[in-house]
């Protein structure tokens, strides 16, 4: 965190993680978001950085770096993520704009969306939690996959299911149907 500084303490977003603030580096004044935890070191933290690492692709958000400390010098990590100067695809949606935007700007973004979701399965990987404000637009309204402190990898999947405490897991109105309607457990599927 000491190479860099909060741009006017700017609040970008929060969750039930913490916040999202807009900061700089000092040197490059290149901007990034920090993702900024509210409690200590956690399994779900750790693991949405292995994610973060292992992902080498233009439709998932790049992760540039981590404190185990927050600007305030807690022991609340920060991950230092690209920042999205568009912000969610839930902003996008909830602006009159929508309506207005041309066909190839939406065309964009919903192959972008769909160009992810291959890319995360071809890695094994079931986000969990995929929902517009987990889908972040750059400049260009490109789209990036984002948040994957939900999510999880398989080895099979033809044989994967999760353990009964991990049904239910990711955002109520975006769960896949068999998960909250049925009662299922999450499966390659979901």
């Amino acid at each position: 965190t000491k190479k860099y500084k909060k741009v006017k303490s700017q609040l970008i977003g929060s969750g039930s993680y913490g916040s999202v603030f807009l900061i700089e580096h000092i040197e490059t004044h290149k901007r990034y978001a920090a993702k900024s935890s509210k409690k200590q070191m956690s399994d779900d933290m750790i693991q949405e950085i292995q994610f973060y690492t292992r992902f080498k692709s233009p439709v998932i958000l790049s992760l540039h770096g981590f404190s185990l400390t927050n600007f305030e010098g807690q022991n609340k990590p920060i991950l230092i993520l690209e920042y999205m100067p568009n912000n969610s695809l839930k902003d996008f949606l909830s602006k009159p704009k929508i309506i207005q935007a041309n066909k190839s700007k939406k065309y964009t973004i919903i192959m972008g969306i769909i160009t992810g979701l291959l890319y995360l399965y071809s890695e094994r990987v079931v986000h969990r939690d995929l929902k517009p404000e987990n889908i972040l637009l750059d400049e260009h309204y490109y789209p990036r996959i984002g948040d994957f402190g939900s999510s999880i990898m398989y080895s099979d999947p033809e044989k994967w299911i999760t353990k009964k405490n991990e049904k239910n897991v990711g955002t109520l109105f975006y769960m896949a149907p068999e998960i909250f309607v049925e009662n299922e457990p999450y499966s390659y599927k979901s």
